[in-house]
C-alpha cells in the first residue's frame, strides 16, 4: 500500500473516529444527566445527522480517492490546446481520469462553478505553462491552492511561472520532450 493511500485512508479513518467519539461523549452525557430514552435517540439522531453533513464532502472525495485510478484536472492556455489534448491521451492510457474543459464544457453552461466542481473532484493539477499567462489558468490554479490540491507545474514554453507556484519543481517539456512526457506521466498517476 502507497504513502499516499495510506494517508488517505487514516484521514477517513481520523473522521470516522471523530464522529463516533462525539456520539459517544454525548452518550455518557445524556447517561450521567439521566435523559429519557426518546430524547437521548433524538439528540443521537440530530448529532449524527450534523456530523454527516460536516464531514461528508471531505469524507466522499477521500474514500473516492481511496477506490478509483487517479483524478487529474488539465490547465492549460489556449495556444496548447493541441499539445495538451494529446496529453490527456497517454493520461488516460496509463489510467488517469482526465478532466479537460474542451471535453467536459458544454455550451450554455457556467464555466466557472463546473470547473469549480471538477476541481473538488480531482486529485492532481496539471497547470501548464506557455508562451503567455493565461488568466483562465490564473483562475484554475487560485481553485486548487485554495482547495489543498496537489499542483505540478509543466513548462511548455517561454512564460515565467506563477509568482504562488515559483516554489514547486516543475516539469520542463521544453527541454527533453520525452523525459518531460514520462515525468509528466509518472508524477500525475502516483
Amino acid at each position: 500500500m502507497s504513502i499516499q493511500v495510506k494517508t488517505k485512508f487514516s484521514d477517513v479513518l481520523a473522521i470516522l473516529g471523530a464522529v463516533a467519539s462525539t456520539v459517544g461523549l454525548v452518550l455518557a452525557i445524556v447517561s450521567w444527566l439521566d435523559i429519557s430514552r426518546d430524547l437521548l435517540i433524538s439528540v443521537i439522531s440530530s448529532l449524527v445527522a450534523f456530523l454527516a453533513g460536516v464531514f461528508s464532502s471531505r469524507l466522499a472525495t477521500r474514500v473516492k480517492s481511496l477506490m478509483g485510478s487517479p483524478r487529474v484536472f488539465l490547465s492549460y492556455p489556449a495556444a496548447l490546446t493541441v499539445e495538451v489534448k494529446a496529453i490527456a491521451e497517454l493520461l488516460r492510457r496509463r489510467g488517469a481520469q482526465v478532466w479537460l474543459d474542451q471535453e467536459r464544457l458544454k455550451p450554455g453552461q457556467d464555466w466557472r462553478s463546473e470547473i469549480a466542481r471538477a476541481m473538488e473532484d480531482a486529485d492532481t493539477l496539471l497547470v501548464f505553462i506557455g508562451d503567455e499567462p493565461s488568466p483562465n489558468v490564473a483562475f484554475e490554479l487560485g481553485l486548487a491552492e485554495g482547495r489543498g490540491k496537489r499542483i505540478i507545474p509543466v513548462r511548455a514554453g517561454g512564460a515565467e511561472l506563477p509568482s504562488d507556484i515559483q516554489g514547486l519543481r516543475y516539469i520542463d517539456l521544453r527541454a527533453d520532450r520525452d523525459v518531460g512526457l514520462e515525468q509528466l506521466i509518472e508524477s500525475a498517476t502516483h
